[in-house]
């Protein structure tokens, strides 16, 4: 009897076990998908102006929602080449990047809010 109780309780503790993974599982696919659209949802932002005349690029906080944690600037690799903490900027700034010190060559610029991470592609001629 004693052994009917033992295995009752381990095929009890097993099911429950690969029942809680399963649902672990399920609930990290659910976080992915709603990451993946909003990182969709912030391309399609425009708070990017790109000047042709001189190699200055316009950056809109407040149409980013005048929450900005950071800007950086990325080579070609993905590696950081200036990095600016924005946390102190009012919300209604126009924050101008002046990129004519840079090599001429293919940058990203990304900035990070509380919510989202927004990357601009940017071409210094």
């Amino acid at each position: 009897m004693q052994f009917l109780k033992v295995s009752f309780v381990l095929i009890t503790f097993f099911l429950l076990s690969t029942s809680i993974q399963a649902q672990d599982s399920d609930a990290d696919a659910l976080v992915m998908s709603d990451a993946d659209a909003m990182i969709e949802k912030v391309e399609e932002k425009s708070s990017f102006r790109n000047n042709a005349m001189s190699n200055v690029v316009y950056i809109d906080i407040e149409a980013l929602g005048g929450n900005v944690n950071d800007l950086a600037v990325l080579g070609s690799e993905g590696e950081i080449i200036y990095k600016e903490n924005m946390m102190g900027l009012p919300s209604n700034t126009i924050y101008e990047l002046d990129m004519e010190a840079y090599e001429k060559g293919a940058y990203t610029i990304r900035v990070r809010t509380f919510n989202d991470v927004l990357k601009h592609e940017v071409t210094v001629k």
